[in-house]
């Protein structure tokens, strides 16, 4: 069983608190904690309250986070516990132990590694879940080593912990049940039955006892009594186990997915499908939805009438439960939207966002009043108060009529997928969708199009006619009008060169013919450096700015920016300053952003130049950037993850507060992906159907010059 520590949870302090903080404590103490309302929690937190500048109220949140498969916020959480754990050894050593669990569950190997190998985690007694932990680094380190010799010794090290840790005094049937099954992935299958039947035997004992302890959370020791049958053989066995496990995880998916992952791998060793692990441990899954609003009064021809309201969320409630779907993703108006929100939020353990095109009171005016019916506008407000996340995609109008509801339509797509690839877990579409829909840019039918196009199978359900079924030829059979689109949707870079304000006058000059200079060249990749004068905007960036230490770019493609941004990092990461004559090595912060925004001619300079709410967005993130990063919005990682951009990928790093009290939103720190990882993920996400050529990112734009 991979990390199946026990927590002990802590109790309610003695101490006065306001009755907001009473609330808090109570949230924080729920048996059955929401990701939603624990995020709201987070995210609303007053932190001058003094419940959180307790470290204990960190630990309890961040550790609820890794259990609901939320290790990203557990990272974050923990984090910023360990400023209020002063001297505490006790809190010190149990934040730190989270977070470098919860950068392992996010992927993040080796910054956990770094993480145990810091000065506070030497200190520590090898306790179990130190050792333990450390076990696990080294055995995801071996798994996915690229040469036999490193697999083995660092699996060999993993085993070698866990057993030290099992046979130490308080050792208990977790770790155990590690070594078992690093015996089994090391080939030495008679020492692994041996083991697995020992920990067989001591958790029946605990069994029996959970049978008497009705307030006992029995998902451990069953799912590593699955694990320890599996290894002997017994898959019957196993899979009675697992299923019993299941059957109480309540929407724990952390709790899943780590269980699933060394089930994988063990099903992989002994020779037997993987995919047992989907038929014995299901797990939720995440779904997006579009739709069509209810039908006015006066509406000629009907599309969705107010009287099959019913049959359609009893059909929507039906294929929620076919498809095991907790998490879901949609905008908010009246009709379809709200109906697929509220009937997710009726689910025990469901988390829920949503994607608006504009602010909450323009889209109640245009998305949610239907007409002389008011009624929708308190069920509105009621789903958007148990939503995890609400954003405001543009802060008001921008283009023509359909580019707000576009630009929000990518951006479900977006977070749907960095979900379902955050959770380990598989992502379906649903719109509810009348046939033979006429419908401009932005519109229900464009969304399908836009889904269907990216690679995601979007199921239909006709309001007129019945439940959701898969069509082929769903994309095909509306006819979709054209809309003038007088916002393009492009992406943002700005740059800020740390260190120049230190320059001496001589070195100015220089600045610009050598770093400037190297810019122009790393630009070269991606677009000619001139801009013919009616040409202009035929280019891939045709917005280029500079003004002291600031650089500014818009680029027509996502993937040009996330890529140009890569390499002027790295460039300026890369290169000596001092032996080309500064007095200072430079560093450079960037930031990306996309949305749409209004591109046109400066009447002064006349040279290309982009206006709107979004190139601000861009300008605020900038400052917050740590040196020699690049970091993005949410928005563009979103809009990444839609098309299924493969050369870079977006970290989640935190609610991270911008520039200037612009607010506080989710931030991304963009990476260059490895090369045979590219190719596996453009694999996975070929589309099914033929691409839009308008839409598509080009793979090997980075290699080309093009105008």
């Amino acid at each position: 069983m991979e990390n199946g520590q026990r927590w002990e949870l802590m109790a309610s302090p003695r101490w006065w608190v306001s009755r907001d903080d009473e609330q808090i404590l109570r949230q924080l103490h729920s048996p059955k904690p929401r990701v939603a309302e624990l995020l709201r929690l987070w995210r609303e937190r007053d932190e001058c309250s003094p419940v959180w500048r307790r470290p204990a109220t960190h630990l309890l949140l961040a550790k609820h986070f890794m259990d609901l498969g939320a290790p990203f916020s557990a990272r974050e959480v923990a984090e910023a516990g360990l400023a209020f754990a002063g001297d505490s050894r006790r809190f010190r050593a149990r934040l730190r132990h989270l977070l470098a669990l919860a950068l392992a569950r996010c992927g993040m190997i080796a910054e956990a590694s770094r993480e145990l190998g810091g000065e506070e985690f030497a200190k520590l007694p090898r306790d179990e879940e130190i050792r333990g932990l450390e076990a696990a680094i080294h055995k995801q380190l071996g798994l996915r080593a690229s040469s036999p010799r490193d697999r083995e010794n660092h699996l060999r090290r993993g085993l070698s912990l866990y057993h030290a840790a099992w046979r130490a005094p308080g050792g208990t049937y977790w770790t155990g049940i590690n070594v078992a099954a690093l015996q089994r992935l090391l080939g030495d299958a008679p020492a692994a039955a041996e083991t697995a039947r020992e920990v067989e035997a001591e958790c029946l004992v605990d069994e029996r006892r959970t049978d008497a302890a009705s307030n006992s959370d029995p998902y451990w020791l069953w799912a590593t009594l699955g694990e320890a049958c599996l290894i002997q053989g017994r898959l019957q066995d196993a899979e009675k186990w697992y299923r019993q496990a299941e059957s109480v995880a309540l929407g724990r998916v952390g709790h899943l997915n780590s269980t699933r992952r060394q089930l994988k791998q063990l099903l992989r060793a002994i020779g037997e499908v993987e995919s047992l692990a989907d038929l014995w441990l299901p797990i939720p899954h995440v779904a997006i939805c579009t739709g069509h609003r209810i039908d006015e009064t006066r509406r000629p021809a009907p599309r969705f009438p107010p009287d099959h309201e019913p049959q359609v969320r009893a059909a929507m409630t039906k294929w929620l439960e076919e498809k095991r779907v907790r998490v879901g993703v949609s905008s908010a108006a009246n009709g379809a939207d709200i109906l697929f929100l509220e009937a997710l939020q009726s689910v025990e353990g469901s988390d829920t966002r949503i994607v608006l095109p504009f602010s909450e009171d323009q889209f109640i005016q245009e998305s949610v009043l239907n007409g002389a019916d008011e009624s929708w506008v308190p069920r509105f407000r009621a789903v958007l108060a148990k939503a995890s996340r609400v954003t405001i995609a543009c802060h008001d109008r921008v283009g023509a009529e359909g580019v707000p509801f576009a630009y929000a339509n990518q951006l479900i797509l977006g977070q749907g997928r960095l979900l379902a690839e955050e959770l380990q877990t598989s992502l379906h579409g649903l719109a509810v969708l009348g046939r033979s829909t006429s419908t401009a840019q932005g519109g229900t039918a464009d969304a399908v199009t836009q889904w269907r196009r990216s690679g995601l199978a979007v199921e239909v359900l006709d309001p007129l006619r019945g439940e959701p079924q898969l069509l082929a030829d769903a994309a095909d059979q509306f006819v979709y009008v054209e809309s003038a689109d007088d916002a393009p949707v492009m992406s943002m870079i700005f740059a800020d060169v740390v260190g120049y304000s230190q320059l001496a006058d001589s070195e100015v000059t220089k600045f610009v013919e050598l770093f400037l200079g190297r810019v122009a060249q790393r630009m070269e990749r991606y677009a000619d450096p001139r801009l013919v004068a009616d040409q202009w905007h035929r280019t891939l960036i045709p917005v280029r700015e500079t003004w002291g230490d600031g650089l500014y770019f818009a680029c027509r493609k996502l993937c040009t920016a996330g890529l140009f941004a890569l390499d002027l990092c790295e460039e300026v990461r890369d290169t000596n300053w001092r032996e080309l004559g500064f007095s200072s090595d430079l560093k450079i912060r960037i930031a990306l952003h996309a949305g749409p925004v209004h591109l046109g001619r400066d009447p002064i300079t006349g040279l290309p130049k982009c206006s709107g709410a979004h190139v601000s967005r861009a300008a605020r993130l900038e400052p917050k950037t740590p040196p020699n990063q690049v970091y993005a919005s949410d928005a563009f990682a979103s809009l990444a993850a839609a098309r299924g951009i493969t050369e870079f990928v977006c970290d989640y790093v935190k609610l991270l507060d911008w520039a200037k009290h612009y607010g506080t939103y989710p931030t991304y720190a963009v990476r260059r992906t490895d090369r045979l990882v590219a190719d596996e993920r453009k694999s996975a996400k070929r589309p099914t159907a033929a691409p839009d050529p308008s839409q598509t990112e080009c793979p090997d734009e980075g290699k080309r010059r093009l105008l």
